[in-house]
């Protein structure tokens, strides 16, 4: 009988479209100084620098609506500079760094991805998302170290399932990049009960048990769960 090679598993930036999206939708109603909402109407008691700030943002708003991606991120980013000039709440910074990252990537930029959620990041530090995020880029760019310590950062925040088993993931990945089938079995097992609709998981798991000559367990693994929750 031929010997038979599997392929790795699909590179973990696929995986986490499984998981996790990026925020794709537009960011929620600005928020300014006094609990109100702000836009083109802002009420003219607003200080000038807050009402810049909201006017630049309706801009930038408009231009994503319009699918104008690239004046849209352009704006944003000058819309960050005035909301941080402005000491405009936290949660607008991180709203609108959120969807640039998204657009950043969606272009391939990655370098200027990663300084995003690093900014949101030194904004909210118990984002176990972000962590998540971070691990995943670092982990396609094959900086493993990197990739390993925002994935744990991320679990020792207790996250909920989605972000704990994209973590899990990149975990088993590097595990197996490391010629360490063990761990990797043990990181994708976690994922797996983390996200158990995943088909994704139990590929990767199988394929870190057949590392092991475990050629029976994949899919009295697979068995044990209702075929509904596959689909």
């Amino acid at each position: 009988m031929k010997n038979v090679s599997f392929a790795r598993p699909v590179p973990v930036g696929l995986a986490a479209l499984l998981f996790l999206s990026l925020p794709a939708v537009l960011p929620a109603q600005l928020s300014v100084p006094g609990g109100g909402q702000s836009g083109r109407n802002a009420p003219p008691t607003m200080p000038p620098e807050v009402q810049k700030a909201a006017e630049q943002y309706s801009r930038a708003v408009a231009l994503d609506k319009a699918h104008k991606w690239p004046e849209a991120t352009a704006a944003y980013e000058d819309f960050l500079k005035l909301a941080a000039a402005a000491h405009l709440p936290p949660r607008n910074l991180i709203e609108v760094s959120g969807r640039l990252t998204f657009l950043y990537q969606a272009r391939g930029d990655q370098k200027k991805a990663e300084a995003t959620m690093l900014r949101i990041v030194a904004l909210d530090a118990k984002n176990p998302m972000v962590y998540v995020q971070l691990a995943s880029l670092y982990q396609q760019q094959g900086k493993l170290p990197q990739a390993k310590e925002y994935a744990t950062r991320a679990l020792t925040l207790k996250p909920a399932s989605a972000p704990a088993a994209l973590a899990h993931h990149i975990l088993g990945a590097i595990a197996l990049a490391k010629q360490n089938p063990i761990e990797a079995e043990k990181e994708f097992s976690l994922s797996i009960d983390a996200a158990p609709r995943n088909p994704q998981g139990y590929l990767d798991y199988a394929f870190a048990l057949m590392q092991r000559k475990k050629t029976k367990r994949p899919w009295s693994r697979c068995r044990e769960r209702p075929a509904s929750t596959l689909s």
